[in-house]
């Protein structure tokens, strides 16, 4: 879609025409080696042979070798063929392996961020399935400040404090840390030692997949597998949730669209669910979070796609649904702020203003200016 935007398709096409010339080129190129191995290894064989013969024989014209000793030199030679044609195959395959190896751990130091090791005794996973869950009371940030780049910040000095049951908002202008803020939260970013705290235990003292499973993340674009709805629905699914794929679909105003859907829930989506609205997307990855029902629930942009009306329906359906859900809602669109029992704003890394969504209308702040600005617009697209 962004090639055909911008009317690219002739470089693209050049571009992949060339990358499939070079691909047959080297097919090519190893299919003639590879023709010409199997003659070359007869051929020398067969030379081996005749060179022995043609010795041998003279040898034995001579009387210095007998008949007898003279084949069973040649039947040596025979068995040596293959065994040697066969180590000459291993060490290719060693060479292509090493090769491969070698793409692997370039990936691996590049992208593969370090777990914590997972128990590997039986007995271990077994309690800690009999185990009851741990019950979320807060998540804190003290002085939490993180950077992608050394000496650029992304977030600075950010202290915060999310009491079980509550819900945050967190907005501000692009690029000022909202999504690293919450991304923090989750896990998926290591911040320093002493900086994230869940029921006043830091972080690093907690293994990484049990932190993990109080979250449950929805970004603006959620990944949709090539499956059906419903399976890209009960991804999440946990043994906590009793909740059934048309009960979430309610709840994330998707079920509404069903009748636009053909076979509903049972219908397969292409790549990346490509023959889905970027709000039926949405909804989707929200319904599949509120299935796994981990204990917090963060938001990050989650319903921009949706209208004014729905992005409503949504958060009232998780007010009445989950009251006693904690919730973290990153939006640009400050009326979802009016659900939150607390609302920061982030200005290049920073909290700069806090309070609820009132007090900051009436603070006069950054805030108070966009909220202005967006209300004045929505009653624009009304006239």
């Amino acid at each position: 879609h962004v090639v055909k935007a911008y009317g690219k398709e002739r470089d693209f096409k050049e571009r992949f025409q060339k990358s499939s010339q070079d691909l047959r080129d080297s097919s090519l190129k190893v299919a003639a080696y590879n023709s010409l191995l199997w003659p070359a290894i007869g051929s020398v064989g067969a030379l081996g042979i005749l060179l022995v013969l043609w010795v041998g024989s003279r040898e034995v014209i001579n009387g210095d070798m007998s008949v007898g000793t003279l084949s069973a030199c040649m039947l040596y030679l025979l068995r040596l063929q293959f065994p040697l044609i066969g180590l000459g195959w291993v060490i290719s395959l060693i060479q292509r392996a090493n090769v491969s190896v070698d793409r692997l751990l370039e990936l691996e130091s590049k992208y593969i961020v370090e777990h914590t090791e997972l128990p590997t005794a039986l007995e271990d996973l077994k309690n800690k399935a009999t185990q009851l869950p741990i019950k979320l009371q807060s998540v804190s940030a003290k002085n939490l400040s993180f950077s992608f780049v050394e000496g650029q910040a992304a977030l600075k000095n950010i202290d915060l404090k999310i009491e079980a049951g509550k819900w945050l908002g967190i907005v501000g202008p692009i690029g000022s840390g909202k999504t690293t803020l919450v991304q923090l939260l989750c896990g998926i970013y290591a911040p320093s030692p002493n900086m994230l705290f869940l029921n006043g235990k830091a972080k690093e003292e907690w293994n990484n997949d049990d932190w993990k499973r109080f979250f449950s993340y929805v970004p603006q674009d959620g990944f949709l597998f090539s499956t059906t709805i419903r399976k890209n629905i009960e991804m999440g699914r946990s043994n906590l949730s009793d909740a059934t794929v048309e009960d979430v679909g309610t709840w994330s105003a998707f079920a509404k669209d069903l009748p636009q859907i053909s076979h509903g829930y049972e219908a397969l989506l292409g790549e990346r669910g490509i023959n889905l609205s970027g709000g039926q997307r949405q909804r989707v990855g929200l319904a599949r979070a509120l299935l796994a029902k981990a204990q917090l629930l963060c938001l990050d942009d989650t319903l921009s796609a949706l209208d004014p009306e729905t992005e409503s329906e949504v958060l009232g359906n998780l007010r009445q649904r989950f009251s006693d859900a904690t919730v973290v809602i990153v939006s640009h669109r400050y009326s979802s702020m009016q659900y939150c029992d607390e609302v920061i704003y982030l200005d290049k890394g920073l909290v700069t203003e806090r309070g609820k969504h009132e007090q900051l209308i009436h603070a006069g702040g950054a805030y108070s200016k966009v909220w202005e600005r967006q209300q004045l617009s929505q009653s624009l697209k009304e006239v």
